[in-house]
């Protein structure tokens, strides 16, 4: 046995054990419960195809079949310290690493750190937002990110989109979105991902007075949150929803049941700023 088929074998097994599956779910129409075995005690090494098949029935990708517990804790360590210095605006600090333990990193995590530096120095004035692009596609093309930290390839991409829209160039902007809506990610979890930039691509459509693009984007995020029983953004996309529509029919029985859906569902879900703005703004619309 080898540290590489150990590490894989045991954390198939965890995410199998956390999903409550047998080796026999797990391994139907795959391989045989006896190769499952063997994986899982790091006896075998899954070949790739067979490490794929894997990762597909377990919804993740399959670079996470390949961290180690300590590896995607220090990531999350990383992710937190520079988010929250971003947030705070203390770019100064993300560009002097002043705080932040880089040592010992994987490939990932330095990605990820070149990721917020570069924002960094775009919020400093250091580059402008061409400049910053252009440095941001550079880091993508460095592996193949995508496939390997799918996750990060989704923020990158969409920070450079979001680039792009606050310097008014919306043709770039939703070439990205609309790249990202459809691509193929086979993990749950990164499919989740797909509804957060839904709903910013439906925001871009509103800015840019494309209403009714718009409006079947938003139906989309609505029939996917469904889908994957996923309530994440469902609230903000029945907003949207009823903002295309007021665009759109003006005051109608189908506006108002998507703001009062909206409101309904901020409520449930105790986001009370939210519903008290729904019910401020939209109060006409409320069929309460």
């Amino acid at each position: 046995m080898n540290e590489l088929n150990i590490l894989i074998g045991n954390e198939i097994k965890r995410i199998r054990q956390e999903r409550n599956w047998t080796q026999s779910e797990l391994c139907q129409g795959i391989c045989s419960q006896a190769e499952i075995s063997k994986i899982e005690n790091g006896h075998n090494s899954p070949t790739v195809d067979l490490l794929q098949k894997i990762a597909n029935r377990l919804q993740v990708p399959v670079s996470l079949l390949l961290k180690n517990r300590k590896q995607i804790k220090k990531l999350k360590e990383l992710d937190h310290t520079l988010l929250k210095l971003t947030r705070e605006g203390n770019y100064d600090r993300i560009q002097r690493n002043e705080g932040i333990d880089l040592s010992d990193l994987t490939s990932e995590a330095i990605i990820l750190f070149n990721y917020y530096h570069m924002i960094s120095e775009y919020r400093t004035g250091k580059f402008d937002y061409r400049t910053t692009s252009v440095k941001l596609y550079r880091l993508l093309e460095k592996k193949d990110i995508k496939y390997e930290f799918p996750e990060i390839y989704l923020r990158i991409k969409m920070a450079i989109s979001i680039l792009y829209a606050e310097n008014d160039d919306y043709r770039q902007a939703e070439k990205i979105y609309k790249e990202l809506v459809h691509s193929d990610f086979s993990s749950e979890e990164m499919k989740v991902q797909q509804l957060k930039i839904t709903y910013n691509y439906a925001k871009l459509l509103f800015k840019v007075k494309n209403f009714e693009k718009g409006l079947a984007v938003t139906l989309e995020g609505i029939r996917l949150s469904v889908l994957l029983n996923d309530a994440s953004y469902i609230a903000h996309l029945y907003y949207q929803k009823g903002e295309f529509f007021e665009e759109l029919y003006g005051f109608d029985e189908k506006t108002c049941r998507a703001y009062t859906m909206a409101y309904e569902l901020f409520s449930a879900f105790q986001m009370v700023r939210y519903a008290s703005i729904v019910k401020e703004v939209k109060e006409k619309y409320l069929c309460l």
